[in-house]
């Protein structure tokens, strides 16, 4: 008896074994077929596999559906970069799941189809597809839809689509698996075997030739997908450049107003801002920023304030760094508009360290320089802003050296560039989300515009991420989009799978139909044949018995004395 359970155990381990690696290999496949960030296939042949070994087998085989789950679904998250010690418990479950289908699918199909299983009549094929398809693939699909939005996997926009998916891709498993597998393991043997040529041939083609063409379907679905983003993106990136540089045609007017000036009084300034500042660039502030010696402070203090600002100093922003080793201050003079901005003048801009950097930049390269991103003093939230500085010679200095000695100070304009880019990004495609991000690693504020935390946030199946060049600094437009929030791309492989697979199903269930009714005419057939051989047998039994009983009677006969 103990050998007897041992073989038991020992086969009842081999199935599940046998089970678990048939359920993996055909999912990892089938997989293939999965459109990422979706966990589900169109078509999914391990939840046939599933459905008929457990109907074989009984629990060895739904036991392997667990583990055969568990390692399709550890596999798909590793490949994802999705897989960690506390990320295996959604396997897990998605295995629970797996095996409940397998599991209360063989029951109810065992109590609404007579045994032994053989599906030869069309009213047990209805029940063993219903039940054990559509009916036992709610389970699997609503486990596993409720597990990815639990632990924030899936977004709650992409559910039914997943859910939908899931569901359908097992339901067409089954219909086409089942039967495949059945033809191998099914019992009896001599109902199933004959249906490898019959049945599971021509299934397995059908199939084969589905799975290509939908996946050439599915291919140029994504090729279309991605060129619409990427055309609606590129045109982003150049809306996002174009408005950016008007703010640098401000900077440039007021350069060239100090060039043909020379200098400038605070009403001078006023009436050029003025107009810029009229217009929808987001401008915060325009301004002149003097270099003054060190030495020379308190005379320059004196002078402004013999202007009408009796409260003028010059001092260092307090959250800034010391200026007290530098020869040099560069000062805030003018800024308009004065209301709101009042409080920067007197400000030594080489005390803000993003400000310092793009300043002696500017002043030795000649060019107009943006500073890091900065949070705007002057916004009642933590809005983002970038300064602008072109710097101002005596005369035109040729060579470093020669800019650092003629160097006067530098006109500026500071840009609001988060409100700037949700004007702009307002008429955008609904489906982009959006975030502009310094590429200097070093900077304090890497994220420049865009919701909280874009900067660090995994990027979408549609991505991109276009350079933006604003006044020497570079900068990163990054864009992202869900592939079913694309307008205007229609997915037709979605309803290619659903026809085709369908049709294939139907193929499936026809050649049973066909196969059982062809053996069902051959045991008719077997039987009259075998009733009339056993008739004819007796008959000429019969009639040997007669010659016989004759042969004796005309013995007796010729023998009989008269």
């Amino acid at each position: 008896m103990t050998t007897d359970i041992t073989r038991a155990v020992r086969f009842q381990l081999t199935v599940a074994a046998l089970t678990a690696l048939a359920y993996a290999l055909t999912g990892w496949l089938s997989l293939g077929l999965a459109v990422a960030p979706s966990y589900a296939s169109p078509l999914f042949p391990s939840a046939g596999i599933a459905l008929a070994t457990a109907l074989t087998y009984g629990w060895p085989a739904v036991v392997g559906a667990a583990f055969g789950s568990f390692l399709v679904n550890v596999v798909l998250s590793a490949d994802r970069g999705a897989l960690s010690a506390a990320t295996l418990a959604l396997p897990a479950v998605i295995g629970v799941g797996a095996a409940l289908q397998a599991g209360v699918g063989a029951m109810l199909v065992r109590r609404a189809v007579n045994r032994p299983l053989a599906l030869t009549e069309p009213r047990e094929l209805l029940r063993f597809f219903v039940l054990g398809g559509p009916v036992s693939g709610l389970i699997s699909a609503s486990v596993g839809t409720l597990a990815l939005g639990s632990i924030g996997t899936l977004d709650a926009s992409d559910a039914w689509r997943t859910w939908s998916t899931w569901w359908l891709g097992d339901t067409l498993g089954v219909l086409i698996g089942a039967p495949l597998v059945l033809t191998l393991i099914g019992q009896p043997r001599e109902a199933w075997a004959p249906r490898r040529t019959t049945v599971a041939l021509p299934l397995l083609l059908a199939t084969a030739l589905l799975a290509a063409a939908w996946m050439l379907l599915s291919r140029s679905y994504e090729q279309r997908l991605r060129a619409a983003f990427e055309r609606d993106s590129a045109e982003l990136t150049q809306v996002v450049s174009a408005r950016l540089g008007e703010s640098l045609l401000a900077l440039q007017a007021m350069h060239g107003l100090f060039l043909s000036q020379g200098e400038l009084t605070r009403a001078q300034l006023r009436r050029t801002a003025d107009g810029w500042l009229a217009r929808p660039l987001f401008l915060q502030a325009i301004g002149w920023s003097p270099r003054v010696p060190r030495d020379g402070v308190a005379a320059f203090e004196a002078a402004v304030r013999a202007e009408g600002l009796p409260a003028y100093r010059v001092f260092d922003r307090p959250d800034g760094i010391s200026t007290a080793g530098d020869a040099d201050r560069v000062v805030i003079r003018f800024i308009e508009p004065m209301a709101g901005n009042a409080g920067a003048l007197g400000v030594n801009a080489l005390s803000i360290p993003a400000a310092r950097a793009a300043i002696l930049t500017a002043r030795d390269i000649g060019g107009a320089r943006s500073s890091a991103g900065f949070r705007l003093t002057q916004s009642p939230g933590d809005e983002t802003g970038l300064v602008v500085y072109r710097a101002v010679y005596d005369g035109q200095p040729i060579g470093e050296t020669a800019r650092r000695a003629g160097f006067r100070g530098v006109v500026f304009v500071t840009l609001r560039v988060e409100a700037l880019l949700a004007a702009v990004l307002a008429d955008a495609p609904s489906y982009l989300s959006w975030c502009l991000v310094d590429r200097d690693s070093t900077a304090a504020r890497r994220r420049l515009a865009g919701t909280v935390g874009c900067e660090t946030r995994a990027a979408a199946p549609l991505h991109a991420a276009h350079p933006v060049d604003y006044a020497g600094r570079q900068f990163e437009l990054r864009i992202d989009a869900q592939p079913s929030a694309v307008a205007g791309v229609e997915d037709d492989s979605w309803l290619f799978s659903i026809a085709g697979l369908l049709g294939a199903s139907m193929l499936g269930a026809l050649l049973l139909v066909v196969s059982g009714q062809h053996r069902r005419v051959e045991q008719i057939v077997g039987e009259r044949t075998a009733a009339l051989q056993f008739e004819a047998s007796e008959r000429e039994r019969a009639t040997n018995a007669l010659r016989e009983s004759q042969e004796r009677l005309r013995n007796i006969l010729d023998h009989v004395p008269i």
